[in-house]
């Protein structure tokens, strides 16, 4: 889809889904900044094969704004343009709902929330300096509808990045620069888990999406020929929810 001499930079933290869109990339011929606080997830990741196309930064804290801009400033100093940023920010839901403290709520929505807001601050004025870009942002599906068991605090946080998405679509859409969300439903690596449903899709031997398939869908959003979709929130879940 024309990927090649594209520059990227992805937020990976609780999924594989982040780690997925980074190989895809790779593979289109993108150069990719990969920014991480589980080293554990980057262990796929071919450092030998892809060489200076790969750039891994090491996250201490999503949950640190300062550290996400200092990041992403680094980035645009060594590449000067960034083309396209995904992302792919999660963690697991608390079980306790509304019995959860404030530091466990701001827990929650400082990661999911904050983290990608702040991931993609730097980077967005960067694509409006330059006149293009492509954001992509990966949610959970309990932030698109009432599920069973997700608390508060999940439900808040994810529901913000439809919002986040929206606000740049809407905001920097006069630069060329285009903002989605992919609303998804519970992985096969066991990351977007949505309350205590049983979220799966109506396709037989697939009703439980992989981080592939994510990665495919952030494909089409950030390529050229979805140029004029912007402020979308894509369900992939299998047919689990149609709108």
């Amino acid at each position: 889809m024309g990927f090649e001499n594209r520059t990227v930079c992805i937020a990976v933290s609780g999924s594989d889904a982040g780690i997925a869109c980074a190989k895809n990339y790779l593979d289109l011929g993108a150069r990719v900044a990969v920014y991480y606080n589980e080293p554990e997830r980057i262990r796929t990741l071919d450092t030998e094969k892809f060489g200076d196309k790969l750039k891994l930064i090491q996250i201490s804290d999503f949950k640190n704004a300062d550290e996400l801009i200092k990041a992403g400033e680094g980035v645009i100093g060594e590449w000067e343009k960034i083309d396209i940023a995904v992302a792919a920010v999660t963690m697991a839901d608390n079980e306790k709902g509304l019995d959860m403290s404030e530091e466990e709520y701001q827990d929650i929505l400082k990661t999911i929330s904050s983290g990608t807001l702040f991931f993609i601050q730097p980077l967005l004025q960067n694509m409006m300096d330059h006149d293009y870009g492509r954001v992509a942002i990966v949610m959970s599906i309990g932030g698109r509808i009432n599920l069973p068991g997700v608390s508060p605090a999940y439900a808040a946080a994810n529901a913000s990045l439809g919002g986040i998405t929206r606000n740049i679509a809407s905001t920097a859409g006069v630069h060329y620069v285009t903002a989605n969300a992919v609303a998804v439903g519970p992985l096969t690596d066991g990351s977007y888990k949505a309350g205590t449903s049983d979220v799966k899709g109506i396709i037989a031997g697939h009703e439980t999406g992989t981080p592939e398939d994510v990665a495919k869908a952030v494909e089409y959003l950030t390529a050229d020929l979805a140029s004029w979709t912007t402020g979308e929130i894509l369900d992939l879940n299998g047919g689990f929810l149609m709108i």
